[in-house]
């Protein structure tokens, strides 16, 4: 079961390692696809022609997972994964900037270990609307997904989103949240106030989140505090900068611990605590630097360092009965389970031919020292199709959150097809 627990968490709907990420603002822009519709009568506010735009994403993903006995002649130690998932875009667009967008995808997936399961996948990732008032304040409300802070992979003052990025999967679209979203821009400080009605049925239950930004010289900066009535407030802060040709980005967040349970070790074995009254910090700082090879930033490199005040500063997975408690419980998020983490992404465009690109990624958990390793290639066969092939490795023993499945690593193969 751990063992499921363990590939579900790594390869829940994925989509391409080096797919590109759906920009809303560039479905909303005026070269995309329009299609001109005819007045509604029954709508006689809006006079102007109304315009909607259709397109998509349509992925085919493919793992194969061995572990040590396959190398060893035992074919039964494997594990293969498939997915088929279809991102379905919609906006429309009205007068005075008032717009509507919907992300809907449908999957099917299959995840075979000892045994078949299987089954098909529906979600609404993103439902909303926007308007404004004169162009002094837009508003945003419905689903939606906001992306909160600077770092590239972790995100300590992200309050608002249930789900983080996926390793193997970086530019996956995520599910959003319900609620609304104000914004005061200015012209060097925005105000952003959101309304949190995710998963609450009164009033008293919506969170409320504030953050203010400014921008001095080259220097980005911001503050966030959130508040619910049945949780401890949190407080974060972030910035961006840039030094010569380093981009330098970073963020801090402080919370009580009573807002979360723990897993503690007692003398019969293992139990949840819930969290003492005191505070926890969590920071990342973040390092990007873009290389000239033969043209201009054709390599990226980014290096991130995270501290997690709310990991376990042991090896966790060493104890058995702490480890079958944090699962039992599903406490288990992946890669925010320890105290420290860090990782390197790499990339090469137009290597080793002008229609590839080449990546490499290295994850670790500081703490207990596993990690993951993943090497690819996306090859462009034509406009909107990306074929992408890459080996995973699993770094650690079986008593490590890497090593942990019992993987130790899987070859996949995608087709992504982008309209």
């Amino acid at each position: 079961m751990k063992r499921l627990f363990i590939l579900l968490g790594l390869f829940l709907i994925p989509a391409s390692l080096f797919a590109q990420s759906i920009d809303e603002n560039a479905l909303f822009d005026d070269s995309s696809q329009q299609v001109e519709q005819t007045q509604s009568a029954d709508i006689p506010l809006f006079n102007a022609v109304r315009s909607v735009g259709f397109s998509g994403r349509i992925d085919s993903f493919n793992a194969i997972q061995v572990g040590d006995d396959a190398f060893k002649g035992h074919p039964s130690d494997s594990s293969v994964y498939s997915l088929n998932q279809a991102d379905l875009f919609l906006d429309i667009r009205l007068p005075d900037q008032v717009k509507a967008f919907a992300d809907v995808s449908l999957a099917t997936t299959t995840l075979t270990t000892t045994s078949n399961t299987g089954g098909v996948l529906a979600d609404v990732k993103e439902l909303f609307i926007d308007y404004n008032f004169k162009k002094k304040v837009y508003v945003r409300t419905g689903k939606q997904f906001i992306r909160w802070g600077r770092g590239y992979f972790w995100n300590p003052v992200d309050f608002v989103n249930r789900s983080h990025r996926n390793f193997l999967n970086l530019d996956a679209l995520r599910s959003g949240v319900n609620g609304t979203r104000i914004q005061i821009p200015g012209q060097k400080e925005n105000t952003y106030v959101f309304v949190d009605m995710d998963q609450v049925s009164r009033l008293d239950q919506c969170a409320l989140l504030v953050k203010q930004e400014w921008l001095t010289g080259i220097t980005e900066v911001g503050a966030s505090a959130w508040a619910q009535s049945s949780n401890a407030a949190r407080f974060g802060l972030d910035f961006s900068t840039h030094i010569g040709v380093l981009d330098i980005c970073g963020e801090w967040a402080v919370e009580n611990r009573q807002n979360w349970q723990r897993v503690v070790k007692t003398d019969s074995g293992a139990t949840l605590e819930d969290g003492r009254s005191e505070w926890a910090s969590s920071a990342v700082i973040n390092l990007q630097k873009q290389f000239r090879w033969q043209r201009p930033n054709r390599i990226t490199t980014v290096y991130e360092l995270y501290y997690n005040g709310r990991g376990y500063s042991d090896a966790l997975f060493k104890d058995s009965d702490m480890t079958r408690v944090l699962f039992e419980n599903n406490l288990y998020d992946a890669n925010y389970v320890s105290k420290a983490y860090h990782a390197l992404f790499l990339s090469i465009t137009e290597f080793p031919t002008y229609a590839t690109t080449f990546s490499c990624n290295f994850l670790q958990n500081i703490t207990d020292g596993s990690g993951l390793l993943t090497t690819g290639i996306g090859y462009k066969v034509t406009d909107g199709l990306v074929v992408n092939s890459s080996l995973l490795f699993y770094v650690g023993n079986s008593k490590t959150e890497y090593g942990l499945s019992g993987n130790r690593a899987a070859l996949i193969f995608q087709g992504v097809i982008t309209f």
